[in-house]
C-alpha cells in the first residue's frame, strides 16, 4: 500500500519569494517563476487535505515548481484550516479572499496577474471554484469583491462541489463538510456561502 506521506517527502526546488498576505502566520504564498522573462501568467495554487490543519502546502511544492519549468508563474497559497470542531471555519474563506485580493500587489511586475488561473485538487478545487464565484456573492458579503477578479480558468482536480452531500461520504468527510455547511450561531447569514454549486455560474 502506498504511503501518502511520500508526497511530503518528493523534493521541489525552494520557491523564488515567498511573502505574507496577512499578519497570521498562516496568511503566507510561496511563488516560483519561470526561467523565460517578463510578466507571467499566474496560476493559484491551493492545496487540499479535507480542510484540516495536519495538510498544507508542503505537498504540492514539487507540482508547483514543475508548472514554472512549463512556463508558468505559480502561486501556493497557504491558508487556516479547520482543527477543532469549535473552530471559526469562516476564516478559511477569508483567507483565500484576502490572499487573491493581494494578489496585484504581492509580487509586483514579476507576475501578470490579469492573467490568473486558479486551480486545486479536493478541498483545495471546492476553495477555487468558490473563489471564481466570489462576485456572485450576496451584496454585502464581506467575500464579495468590489471588482470582479480577472481569472481565465478554473482548474478543479477532483473538486467537492455540493456540500450537501456529507451523510453519504466516509465519516471523516462528513465531519469537515458538516463543519463547512454549518456557520456559527452568530452568523446564520453564511449557511449557504460555501457552496459552489449555489453560486453557479462564475462567469
Amino acid at each position: 500500500m502506498a504511503d501518502p506521506d511520500d508526497l511530503l517527502r518528493r523534493p521541489a526546488t525552494r520557491p523564488d519569494r515567498t511573502v505574507r498576505y496577512g499578519p497570521h502566520p498562516d496568511q503566507i504564498a510561496d511563488l516560483w517563476l519561470p526561467a523565460s522573462a517578463g510578466p507571467q501568467a499566474l496560476v493559484v495554487w491551493l492545496h487540499g487535505g479535507f480542510w484540516r490543519a495536519r495538510h498544507n502546502r508542503a505537498h504540492v511544492k514539487p507540482m508547483c515548481a514543475a508548472l514554472a519549468t512549463q512556463g508558468y508563474a505559480v502561486c501556493a497559497f497557504e491558508y487556516r484550516r479547520v482543527v477543532q470542531p469549535a473552530d471559526d471555519w469562516p476564516s478559511i474563506f477569508d483567507d483565500i479572499a484576502a490572499g487573491l485580493d493581494a494578489v496585484p500587489h504581492l509580487f509586483g511586475d514579476l507576475v501578470n496577474s490579469d492573467r490568473l488561473v486558479l486551480l486545486g485538487h479536493s478541498a483545495g478545487a471546492h476553495l477555487a471554484l468558490w473563489a471564481a464565484a466570489r462576485q456572485r456573492q450576496p451584496p454585502g458579503s464581506r467575500w464579495r469583491p468590489d471588482e470582479p477578479m480577472p481569472t481565465t480558468g478554473v482548474v478543479a482536480l477532483e473538486g467537492v462541489c455540493d456540500l450537501e452531500l456529507p451523510s453519504r461520504l466516509p465519516p471523516v468527510s462528513a465531519w469537515v463538510l458538516s463543519r463547512l455547511r454549518r456557520p456559527p450561531h452568530t452568523q446564520p447569514d453564511l449557511a449557504a456561502v460555501p457552496v459552489p454549486l449555489r453560486l453557479a455560474p462564475t462567469g
